[in-house]
């Protein structure tokens, strides 16, 4: 069996004993074994055994330095997925930023990816925001660019920002077209009559309603709360006979199984029928939206939550990995090379450090004294950065992670490439301690 046939296992019990002998035959910590890992930590996960899916993964952490970059993208990755999940946010944004500096640069889409995902389920609309925004201004792909106004929409769309949501939708819709994405346009469409609704223009909620069935195949919630978007317009601009045309065209969609859009429906027909004086159909729609409305109300029963086995659903424990061994020091070959830096988990105050911390013993022993100046365990580091750079990288991002790193390490004033004439830096330098001259 090969990675790609084990990464395409259904997500069941049988799946976690074909990957155990999957990585049975692969050497530890390779990048076909920690992928296998992996997905099996997100299996476990998705059949509820979240518990074991963290102490499966957590395992792995203190040995990062063992695994090549793609396995510690895997690792970080599912250990990201399941902590967003249970809502670990803390922990989720530790391994976002560890994550983040194993990334090649021809992947760091994927940390704000992963940093817009963290920003959207703690509802930190305005991070997202500021994230997806920066990352537009980058050279990107279309595809990233569409997936950013997604994004962007839904934020603008759940926010009522509604004229930001309508600035968007054209680029969205002319890209679903031309790959005939017919569901997003389906949302879009319902999302714009919807907004049509809330600004009272009643006309273009039934002129765009009558578009929305004769162009989509809609599923059942969308057709009922579209239907009630249309019947109330109807009734506002006094027309009651086409209301009760699509009141009759719709009431067989009235469900259980969509209570909250069958209670709207319900409603806004016991409206049109309370209007024309109809007894019995105001007797009926009461009726329904009673039973609809015991369905929705919380029990005063308190109901254990259980598993689809009927277990007690379990209480997620995230393991505790505050230090790592000295030995095992995770050093990212390519930290803080992405121009996101400043985005994601690093600003907001309420995320705790990513620093991970270190017990280091001391062991001193002297040799002979000799005097080093300072600036040679300077340039170590800046030589060290070059060392790490692909042989692929462009020249300009070699220039910039340099600059970087020599920035950290001088009082740089300017730095620049010039045209044909060699790199020019402007530095402040004490008398005794000169390293660079203009």
């Amino acid at each position: 069996m090969s990675l790609e046939q084990v990464l395409q296992l259904d997500k069941i019990a049988s799946s976690v004993k074909k990957i155990d002998l999957f990585v049975s035959q692969k050497t530890k910590f390779s990048n076909d074994y920690m992928k296998a890992i992996t997905y099996k930590g997100i299996i476990l996960h998705e059949l509820g055994k979240t518990n074991e899916a963290l102490k499966l993964l957590y395992e792995y952490v203190p040995d990062i330095n063992k695994m090549d970059n793609e396995g510690v993208i895997a690792l970080c990755s599912a250990i990201i997925d399941i902590t967003i999940a249970v809502e670990a946010y803390d922990q989720a944004a530790k391994y976002i930023k560890i994550k983040q500096g194993y990334l090649p640069v021809s992947r760091t889409s994927e940390y704000i990816k992963d940093a817009t995902r963290l920003y959207l389920a703690r509802k930190d609309y305005e991070n997202a925001k500021h994230a997806l925004n920066q990352y537009l201004d980058d050279d990107i792909s279309k595809e990233e660019e569409i997936y950013a106004l997604e994004k962007l929409a839904s934020i603008y769309f759940n926010e009522r920002d509604y004229d930001k949501f309508l600035s968007i939708i054209p680029k969205l819709l002319a890209y679903y077209a031309s790959v005939l994405d017919l569901t997003n346009q389906e949302e879009i469409a319902k999302n714009k009559i919807e907004i049509a609704f809330v600004k009272n223009n009643y006309i273009k909620v039934i002129q765009e309603g009558e578009n929305f069935f004769n162009e989509f195949d809609a599923s059942v919630d969308k057709k009922l709360i579209i239907a009630s978007y249309m019947i109330r317009s109807y009734i506002s601009v006094d027309n009651y006979k086409k209301a009760s045309i699509v009141e009759s065209n719709f009431e067989e969609y009235i469900t259980d199984e969509f209570p909250n859009e069958s209670l709207e429906f319900a409603k806004a027909a016991l409206d049109l029928y309370i209007h024309t004086n109809t007894a019995s159909s105001v007797i009926s729609y009461r009726r329904k939206i009673e039973e609809l409305e015991h369905i929705l109300e919380p029990t005063d029963v308190v109901v254990k939550k259980v598993s689809k086995r009927g277990r007690k659903k379990e209480e997620i424990v995230i393991p505790e990995l505050d230090i790592i061994p000295s030995d095992n020091i995770i050093t990212p070959i390519n930290e803080g090379t992405n121009n996101y830096a400043n985005l994601g988990i690093l600003n907001p105050s309420n995320v705790e450090s990513t620093v991970i911390s270190q017990k280091v013993i001391e062991d001193i022993k002297t040799v002979k004294n000799i005097t080093v100046s300072e600036n040679y365990s300077k340039l170590s580091l800046i030589f060290d950065t070059m060392n790490q750079i692909e042989h692929n990288v462009k020249f300009r991002e070699a220039f910039r992670r340099c600059a970087i790193e020599i920035s950290k390490q001088y009082n740089i004033k300017e730095i620049y490439g010039g045209s044909g004439d060699g790199l020019h830096v402007r530095i402040e330098y004490s008398k005794n301690d000169r390293l660079f001259y203009e």
